[in-house]
């Protein structure tokens, strides 16, 4: 398996721990891979979510990818506190959505190869 595609998967398992302990214990992840990148959509019943919480979400999972700082951090992931998990998703992606539609938590992140 290349890097790349265990990048993705670490950062799909931290996606799954982080909606698992805080919404329901009904998730659907969906992975999609094409010729420019990676897709990773996450949604789960959360019906206590808030503006709040989408506004810290968006904060935490959007500074950008630093790919000097991703090729090194990736493997830290699943070592620290769930907060420092979703800054190193965050610098390890693209582009992030959060939004909540319908009592449900969806979360949209993109890594491009």
């Amino acid at each position: 398996m290349n890097t790349e595609r265990i990048k993705v998967l670490r950062i799909a398992n931290e996606l799954l721990n982080y909606m698992f302990l805080r919404c329901s214990h009904a998730l659907t992840l969906e992975l999609k891979e094409n010729i420019l990148g990676f897709e990773i959509t996450i949604r789960s019943a959360c019906s206590h979510i808030n503006s709040e919480n989408i506004a810290e979400l968006k904060k935490l999972l959007t500074p950008g990818r630093h790919e000097e700082i991703s090729d090194y951090y990736w493997n830290l992931a699943g070592t620290n506190s769930e907060e420092n998990e979703l800054n190193l998703i965050g610098l390890m992606i693209d582009s992030a959505e959060v939004k909540a539609e319908n009592n449900e938590l969806v979360i949209k992140l993109v890594r491009k190869k």
